[in-house]
Protein backbone atom coordinates (compact mmCIF):
# COMPACT_ATOMS: atom_id res chain seq x y z
CA UNK A 1 0.00 0.00 0.00
CA UNK A 2 2.98 2.69 0.65
CA UNK A 3 4.49 1.71 -2.94
CA UNK A 4 0.86 2.83 -4.04
CA UNK A 5 0.44 6.31 -2.06
CA UNK A 6 3.84 7.12 -2.97
CA UNK A 7 2.62 6.27 -6.58
CA UNK A 8 -0.31 7.98 -6.54
CA UNK A 9 -0.33 10.52 -3.55
CA UNK A 10 -3.69 9.45 -2.61
CA UNK A 11 -4.43 8.10 1.00
CA UNK A 12 -3.60 4.96 2.00
CA UNK A 13 -7.46 4.31 3.02
CA UNK A 14 -9.25 1.89 1.02
CA UNK A 15 -6.93 3.14 -2.07
CA UNK A 16 -7.15 0.42 -4.26
CA UNK A 17 -10.89 0.34 -3.75
CA UNK A 18 -10.89 4.26 -4.66
CA UNK A 19 -9.13 4.41 -7.47
CA UNK A 20 -11.48 1.50 -9.21
CA UNK A 21 -14.34 3.96 -8.07
CA UNK A 22 -12.71 6.86 -9.65
CA UNK A 23 -11.69 5.51 -12.84
CA UNK A 24 -14.59 3.12 -12.88
CA UNK A 25 -12.54 0.26 -13.53
CA UNK A 26 -10.84 -2.61 -11.97
CA UNK A 27 -7.69 -2.11 -10.55
CA UNK A 28 -5.46 -4.04 -12.81
CA UNK A 29 -7.35 -2.52 -16.28
CA UNK A 30 -6.54 0.96 -14.64
CA UNK A 31 -3.09 1.98 -16.62
CA UNK A 32 -0.55 2.75 -14.24
CA UNK A 33 0.38 6.35 -15.88
CA UNK A 34 -3.58 7.47 -14.90
CA UNK A 35 -2.88 6.17 -11.41
CA UNK A 36 0.77 8.16 -11.13
CA UNK A 37 0.73 11.94 -9.37
CA UNK A 38 1.08 14.06 -12.26
CA UNK A 39 3.44 16.02 -10.33
CA UNK A 40 6.02 13.40 -9.03
CA UNK A 41 7.42 12.68 -12.55
CA UNK A 42 7.25 9.05 -12.22
CA UNK A 43 8.29 7.64 -15.60
CA UNK A 44 5.33 5.40 -16.95
CA UNK A 45 7.72 1.82 -16.80
CA UNK A 46 8.34 2.76 -13.70
CA UNK A 47 5.14 3.38 -12.47
CA UNK A 48 3.73 0.21 -14.13
CA UNK A 49 6.42 -2.16 -12.01
CA UNK A 50 5.34 -0.42 -8.84
CA UNK A 51 1.86 -0.53 -9.40
CA UNK A 52 2.02 -4.00 -10.49
CA UNK A 53 4.47 -5.13 -7.45
CA UNK A 54 2.17 -3.46 -5.52
CA UNK A 55 -1.99 -5.05 -6.97
CA UNK A 56 -2.46 -6.74 -9.49
CA UNK A 57 -3.59 -9.99 -10.64
CA UNK A 58 -0.31 -11.64 -10.36
CA UNK A 59 1.74 -12.21 -7.86
CA UNK A 60 2.19 -9.20 -5.77
CA UNK A 61 2.49 -7.62 -2.18
CA UNK A 62 -0.99 -7.22 -1.41
CA UNK A 63 -3.14 -9.94 -2.99
CA UNK A 64 -5.83 -11.26 -0.90
CA UNK A 65 -4.37 -15.42 -1.30
CA UNK A 66 -1.25 -15.76 0.06
CA UNK A 67 -0.26 -18.12 -1.84
CA UNK A 68 -0.05 -15.55 -4.79
CA UNK A 69 1.67 -13.06 -2.41
CA UNK A 70 5.53 -11.86 -3.57
CA UNK A 71 7.92 -12.94 -1.75
CA UNK A 72 9.81 -9.64 -0.13
CA UNK A 73 13.10 -10.98 -1.20
CA UNK A 74 11.85 -11.04 -4.71
CA UNK A 75 10.68 -7.43 -4.64
CA UNK A 76 14.14 -6.78 -3.34
CA UNK A 77 15.14 -7.60 -6.52
CA UNK A 78 12.74 -6.39 -8.72
CA UNK A 79 13.64 -2.97 -7.31
CA UNK A 80 17.21 -3.01 -7.33
CA UNK A 81 16.96 -4.37 -10.88
CA UNK A 82 14.79 -1.35 -11.70
CA UNK A 83 17.07 1.47 -9.89
CA UNK A 84 20.02 -0.26 -11.54
CA UNK A 85 18.69 -0.93 -14.92
CA UNK A 86 17.99 2.92 -15.97
CA UNK A 87 14.26 2.50 -15.98
CA UNK A 88 14.28 6.69 -15.59
CA UNK A 89 13.56 7.25 -19.03
CA UNK A 90 10.67 6.08 -21.16
CA UNK A 91 11.38 4.61 -24.35
CA UNK A 92 8.18 4.14 -26.66
CA UNK A 93 9.40 1.18 -28.62
CA UNK A 94 10.82 -1.14 -25.36
CA UNK A 95 8.36 -3.30 -24.24
CA UNK A 96 7.49 -2.63 -20.93
CA UNK A 97 9.28 -4.95 -18.00
CA UNK A 98 7.46 -7.32 -15.98
CA UNK A 99 7.62 -7.77 -12.48
CA UNK A 100 9.02 -11.34 -12.96
CA UNK A 101 11.28 -9.94 -16.03
CA UNK A 102 12.95 -7.66 -13.45
CA UNK A 103 13.69 -10.41 -11.19
CA UNK A 104 15.04 -12.73 -14.10
CA UNK A 105 17.10 -9.76 -15.21
CA UNK A 106 18.50 -9.18 -11.01
CA UNK A 107 19.02 -13.05 -10.52
CA UNK A 108 20.89 -13.10 -13.71
CA UNK A 109 23.05 -10.07 -13.15
CA UNK A 110 21.75 -8.17 -16.40
CA UNK A 111 21.70 -4.30 -16.30
CA UNK A 112 19.09 -4.01 -19.33
CA UNK A 113 15.76 -4.88 -20.15
CA UNK A 114 12.96 -4.47 -23.05
CA UNK A 115 16.05 -2.64 -25.23
CA UNK A 116 17.32 -3.35 -28.66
Amino acid sequence: ITLLVCLTNRPAAQIVERCEEEFEDDFQGIEAAMLVDPDAGWPADTAKVLKDLAYSGDKCLCHSSLRKRIELPNVLKALQALTSSGHNEVIPWSPLPTVDDLIAQKSQGFSTIGRA
